[in-house]
Parts: C-alpha cells; sequence; structure tokens
C-alpha cells in the first residue's frame, strides 16, 4: 500500500515568505547548526496528519473540500522570534504572531475535531500558531544566534491568510518537497 505524507496548513502569501527569507538570512550570520527552511516552503501547519493511506488521503481530501466557505481569511501580523521547547533546550526558531492568533487557533480546533471524527489522532500537544524558520541539529554556536535574536531589529509585517491546503510532503536528501494537493479560499 503506498502512503502519503501529508499536513494541513493555511498558504503563506509570497511577500511573506520574502519577509521570512530576509529574517532567516541575518540569523544565518550566527553560523549556528540550524536546519533552515527554504522560504518557499513556509506555512502555517495546523495538522500534522503524517502518513496516511490512500482512504485516509481521500477523506482528508473530502473533509477539506467540505471546508470550503465556512472560514473567512485571517489578518495577521508577525511579531518575536521564539524556540520550542525552551531557551535551555531550543529545538524549533519559530516567528510569532501578533494577531490573528486566536483566529487561527481556533480554525485549527475546529479542524482537529473534524478530523477526529474522519479517524485521524487528535494532537496531544497544546496548538501555539507559529512560522517555523528551522530547527536546532546541535548547540554549535547557539549562543550567538541567541544573542543575534535578541538585537536583531524586527520590522512588523501585515498580512492576510486566505488560502487552506491539504499538501503533501516528500522528504528528500535535499529537504522537503511539497505539493499541494487541494486547496480552499477562505472569504
Amino acid at each position: 500500500m503506498n502512503f502519503t505524507r501529508c499536513f494541513i496548513a493555511l498558504e503563506l502569501p509570497s511577500p511573506v515568505q520574502e519577509h521570512l527569507a530576509q529574517i532567516i538570512s541575518r540569523l544565518k550570520e550566527a553560523k549556528a547548526d540550524i536546519k533552515w527552511v527554504e522560504p518557499k516552503n513556509t506555512h502555517l501547519t495546523l495538522k500534522f496528519l503524517g502518513e496516511i493511506s490512500p482512504e485516509q488521503l481521500r477523506s482528508a481530501r473530502e473533509f477539506l473540500v467540505q471546508q470550503n466557505g465556512r472560514h473567512k481569511a485571517i489578518v495577521c501580523s508577525t511579531s518575536q522570534i521564539g524556540v520550542f521547547p525552551g531557551w535551555n533546550r531550543p529545538q524549533v526558531i519559530w516567528l510569532g504572531l501578533k494577531t490573528g492568533t486566536s483566529e487561527i487557533s481556533d480554525l485549527q480546533k475546529e479542524l482537529e475535531v473534524g478530523l477526529a471524527e474522519c479517524g485521524f489522532a487528535r494532537d496531544p500537544k497544546k496548538f501555539k500558531p507559529h512560522l517555523t524558520l528551522g530547527r536546532v541539529r546541535s548547540p554549535k554556536n547557539m549562543d550567538k544566534l541567541s544573542e543575534k535574536i535578541r538585537t536583531l531589529p524586527l520590522e512588523e509585517m501585515e498580512f492576510i491568510l486566505g488560502e487552506l491546503a491539504l499538501i503533501k510532503s516528500t522528504l528528500t536528501q535535499s529537504g522537503p518537497v511539497y505539493q499541494p494537493l487541494e486547496a480552499i479560499k477562505l472569504s
């Protein structure tokens, strides 16, 4: 049986991807051991589905299509850089959101409930809207990166999240390749 690695995400407008590319470029100056996200691959993940069967894929597609016209576009603005789970052992570097977080969280909760009814496991972790910038590979130069993050002047950027997509993720040696399988516009 062919399994497909998938997730559901809010797609980012190109200017936001360019904004993230500029931030990542500045953070790279610290020469920390981080696997930085390719700007074209940036998105806001709402639900990671994992490796799913063809039947589950069909179910996820149908569920997403049923969401068409049910959700409004979300006005957001960027905030500060943070890390998961915390600065004592950072694993993920992310850019937070100043506005739009409650609307994104409400949408995520609704999707989580609906997808659970379709047979997908609920995520035990508490959802926090964020834009992943990179994943820590080792602690090398983390002190320099931490200092860079503290002193980096960040421009707040306002944007609209207007598309919800089911995305196929193919892992390759040069990084993941994302392919939208189904998408709906948010009104």
